[in-house]
């Protein structure tokens, strides 16, 4: 039915994040859409979960996630770095309800994941164009093929290996389910430390692509 692509296994490389930022501004994405995929690749998180966020869930320079909008249902607090909370002020300045993606067609309800996979699909299908969907059909095309919402946070995943970030750091970015059996029971810190740092050392890295992208002579810090 449409807004769904073949599961890739996709990571997009910082070329194609450039890319992907240099190409958001002139894709006819509404800026709250545009927001939320950037948010995903800052953070880390679901789709879902920033489609359900409201804002009251956000305080202070913290996202929480709570245990209802997890998908593993535990509760999950996201240090919102320099990159995530400048999306976090673009949605704020066209706040018009309690959820932080209100919906452009349904008052008081929020946008869909399934709606803004819709909007992602329809800008890379280059065939002919849906009825009553955009004619912009090629305007999110990457050179290394289609991408999903959800390869964004694979992206963000793989982006923090390469800058040195540990794996059960990275696990407690992605809120990931925690193993079963005995790591379960007796391993219990939550590196949210670890995280809140993972999370600053990604932003610093993608305000160096965006920096690229907007062609400003500025090099990527990635220590």
């Amino acid at each position: 039915m449409g807004g769904k692509l073949p599961s890739l296994d996709r990571i997009l490389e910082d070329r194609e994040i450039v890319a992907l930022l240099r190409k958001l501004p002139d894709s006819g994405l509404s800026p709250v859409v545009q927001a939320a995929l950037l948010i995903v690749l800052s953070t880390g998180c679901r789709l879902g979960e920033i489609c359900k966020a409201q804002w009251t869930h956000v305080q202070d320079g913290i996202w929480v996630i709570p245990p209802g909008n997890a998908k593993n249902r535990k509760e999950h607090r996201i240090a919102l770095s320099p990159f995530a909370g400048a999306q976090f002020d673009v949605l704020a300045s066209v706040r018009e309800s309690g959820w932080c993606l209100p919906s452009p067609r349904k008052i008081g309800s929020p946008q869909t994941r399934l709606s803004i996979s819709a909007a992602i699909y329809d800008r890379q299908t280059q065939g002919p164009q849906r009825q009553g969907r955009t004619a912009a059909t090629s305007a999110l095309l990457l050179d290394g093929g289609e991408w999903t919402v959800h390869d964004l946070r694979r992206s963000c995943a793989s982006g923090m290996q390469r800058l040195g970030v540990m794996p059960a750091v990275i696990d407690a970015v992605l809120n990931h389910k925690e193993s079963k059996g005995v790591t379960q029971i007796y391993q219990r810190y939550d590196y949210s430390r670890e995280a809140a740092e993972a999370w600053a050392k990604w932003s610093r890295h993608l305000a160096g692509l965006l920096a690229t992208a907007q062609g400003k002579n500025v090099v990527p810090i990635n220590a």
